[in-house]
């Protein structure tokens, strides 16, 4: 176990908690219980445990398209509108920070994962029971939790009902993730 990572790890998990439940909690309001800010636990997690879970290290890499999306569908343009939003006016900054620390490290821990090999870093032999339990701590927060999720909230999402769509997207994302560790990839 790496005593940098075990640190930075302590670090970010205390700062990230800090951030999204005491500091941020009237900008953010429900969104604090929100599917990847779970994530960045777990992420932190993993950095604690240097990569060495199994279980968190699959959560990380089987919800990188959900991340990818993310970015794409909601961090970019939150910073190209920020200027614009008005309900941000108390603490600019952290909301900028909160964002920046939130979807952005995860992705580049995935990316420098690929590069180093991701098969290095899950035990396929034991892929099942990683698949299930990874299935019960990542979802079990979004049912619990998040607030798309427990108080129906039916937005309108692209092609359906923007909870039913953040669960599609994590499904599918969790099934090419199975299929690339169990293929010849």
């Amino acid at each position: 176990m790496s005593i940098a990572l075990l640190i930075i790890g302590i670090s970010f998990l205390i700062f990230r908690i800090w951030l999204t439940e005491f500091q941020l909690k009237d900008e953010l309001q429900f969104r604090r219980h929100y599917l990847s800010r779970f994530l960045n636990y777990y992420y932190c997690l993993a950095l604690i445990s240097s990569f060495s879970w199994d279980i968190l290290n699959f959560i990380l890499i089987s919800e990188t398209i959900a991340l990818i999306i993310a970015i794409i569908g909601w961090d970019i343009p939150f910073f190209v509108k920020f200027k614009e939003k008005k309900f941000f006016r108390k603490n600019r900054a952290w909301v900028l920070i909160e964002r920046a620390t939130l979807h952005p490290p995860m992705i580049g821990t995935v990316i420098w994962m690929y590069l180093s090999g991701l098969k290095s870093f899950v035990d396929s032999s034991n892929l099942i029971l990683i698949v299930i339990i990874s299935i019960i701590l990542g979802l079990l927060p979004y049912f619990l939790f998040d607030q798309r999720w427990t108080k129906k909230y039916n937005a309108k999402g692209i092609f359906f009902s923007f909870r039913w769509e953040i669960l599609t997207i994590a499904l599918i994302s969790l099934i090419i993730t199975v299929v690339y560790f169990l293929g010849p990839f």
